[in-house]
């Protein structure tokens, strides 16, 4: 497993706080926000019949990972690939908001024209196409 500094953190996002450190330790670990409203599957499944998402509030969901994903692959340092983007890694937080998570099989790869071949990963049925 490759393990990131707080430095190449912030070098690749373009975006990350290090103010949201909460501490260090010999153990390399991040903590995020605990995100109260589970995942997109849960609510997509109607796990939570107490309150159904609209078609409006799925249709903003799909915009916010939309918008994620482009700027992990535009807008950043060196482009991140996430490669496992299904319903249970998208998280929702009090105010329903998208939160794109599990960057466990994620590339992060230079920007360079040549080409590259990697291992597929990722779940079956959320693969892209290119793949098959």
């Amino acid at each position: 497993m490759r393990l990131f500094t707080v430095k190449e953190l912030e070098k690749a996002t373009n975006n990350h706080n290090e103010r949201r450190i909460l501490g260090q330790g010999e153990v390399p670990l991040l903590v995020y926000e605990f995100i109260i409203n589970g995942t997109l599957l849960d609510h997509i499944q109607d796990k939570t019949p107490e309150f159904p998402l609209s078609w409006n509030m799925r249709l903003r969901i799909a915009v916010e990972v939309v918008e994620a994903l482009a700027y992990l692959h535009s807008s950043t340092s060196f482009p991140i690939y996430r490669r496992d983007v299904k319903s249970t890694n998208i998280l929702l937080d009090e105010k329903y908001v998208a939160k794109v998570s599990d960057f466990g099989i994620s590339r992060s790869i230079a920007v360079d024209p040549t080409h590259l071949t990697t291992l597929v990963k990722g779940t079956f049925g959320y693969l892209d196409p290119e793949y098959f």
